[in-house]
């Protein structure tokens, strides 16, 4: 098993959301159990095979730092299967998404209770067409200051560089890993293109 990291879901009851996980057709890596006092968790896989945890907190409520410079901001589920990861996400967290993508690439985000971009938690990539995507998986992103001393950062101690940084309409993003092989990714948000300009 690779080193990566996990993403993990909220839940308010672990156990009715497995149920809901495998209604929709992902499949359970382990059971729902408890974390000591801290919290009640299951990892899972969704039909086309990207894992992901999900987390019912107790005393752990979660990440309590986030969007802001070494925190982690965002989450994009990269799959081979856009339409049906779409669609088990919607039917096992009621996710509505949002088409943003454009000439080239299709891309979403998703939203709790029908929320529009405006309050999006995270986003889906087609990956079909992409040159050696082999397999489906989420990928974490760390929020940067300065995406450009970030990178310099992790080939300092270890890490290396899959993606250098490069401005998008997105912010100056760059793919990262760490020195057990660990994919991640590093944004600047406030640094952006403008979406014609990407596309010259």
């Amino acid at each position: 098993m690779p080193s990566v990291w996990t993403s993990y879901l909220a839940a308010d009851s672990a156990d009715a959301c497995a149920a809901a996980v495998t209604a929709a057709g992902g499949t359970l890596m382990m059971p729902a159990f408890d974390v000591g006092d801290v919290g009640r968790m299951f990892v899972a896989v969704d039909p086309s095979g990207a894992a992901f945890g999900v987390w019912e907190a107790k005393a752990h409520t979660g990440a309590g730092v986030f969007n802001e410079d070494g925190a982690y901001c965002w989450k994009k589920l990269h799959t081979l299967n856009y339409d049906a990861a779409r669609d088990f996400y919607a039917k096992a967290f009621g996710y509505s998404f949002t088409d943003i993508g454009g000439d080239g690439f299709t891309y979403c985000v998703f939203a709790l209770d029908g929320g529009g971009p405006e309050s999006a938690i995270g986003g889906v990539a087609d990956d079909a067409n992409t040159p050696g995507a082999e397999m489906p998986y989420w990928l974490t992103w760390f929020q940067a200051d300065d995406a450009d001393a970030m990178v310099a950062k992790v080939e300092q101690l270890g890490g290396s560089v899959i993606m250098p940084a490069d401005t998008s309409p997105f912010g100056r993003m760059a793919i990262v890993t760490g020195p057990e092989g660990e994919v991640f990714g590093i944004i600047d948000p406030t640094t952006t293109l403008a979406m014609d300009e990407a596309a010259v």
